[in-house]
């Protein structure tokens, strides 16, 4: 079974998903909105993708893949992410 994070605080929320998990899920980085957030790692990019807009995306291609999964809620009250550079402003293209 697959298992994400979503980050939560008091205003929004976030799923966290790597690039490749995305990627290996047929999913396109041009299909994320710019509210959504990365954080580049050396072992790969890691998204944050906003609730409202994004994240359905990964639990639509889940769901159509048959692919079990679970969503475990981590709520901070001031949410790390904010500190984070949104998808597109890392000067790549989609």
């Amino acid at each position: 079974m697959e298992k994400f994070t979503m980050h939560t605080d008091p205003g929004h929320g976030w799923l966290e998903i790597s690039a490749a998990e995305f990627k290996a899920l047929g999913l396109e980085r041009s299909q994320i909105s710019a509210y959504s957030y990365f954080r580049a790692l050396t072992t790969g990019d890691v998204y944050y993708l906003e609730e409202d807009c994004d994240a359905g995306l990964v639990v639509s291609a889940l769901k159509a893949s048959g692919t079990p999964f679970e969503i475990v809620d981590l709520y901070k009250e001031n949410s790390f992410i904010h500190g984070l550079r949104h998808i597109w402003d890392d000067g790549r293209l989609p």
